[in-house]
């Protein structure tokens, strides 16, 4: 998969495997996230058809957020 330097490069909707290659996460990792309420992750569809799709604004929305946090992390033990 082709990597990505831009945010305007990003599709408005994308998959999973987008997510992973945008995260460093597998699939599979974002798909349990998803499924816990902790990544902004739709499934569509049911049983064998179903998806998972990732809004772009929610997503950017969720990595700033994660930005922020590691930030804080770091402020607590400099």
């Amino acid at each position: 998969m082709k990597t990505t330097k831009r945010w305007d490069d990003v599709p408005v909707i994308f998959d999973l495997a987008f997510a992973a290659t945008l995260t460093g996460f597998s699939s599979e990792r974002l798909r349990q996230l998803s499924r816990a309420g902790e990544f902004p992750a739709r499934k569509i569809g049911t049983g064998n058809h179903a998806v998972w799709r990732i809004d772009k604004d929610e997503f950017v929305s969720w990595w700033e957020s994660k930005k922020i946090q590691g930030e804080e992390k770091h402020a607590k033990y400099t």
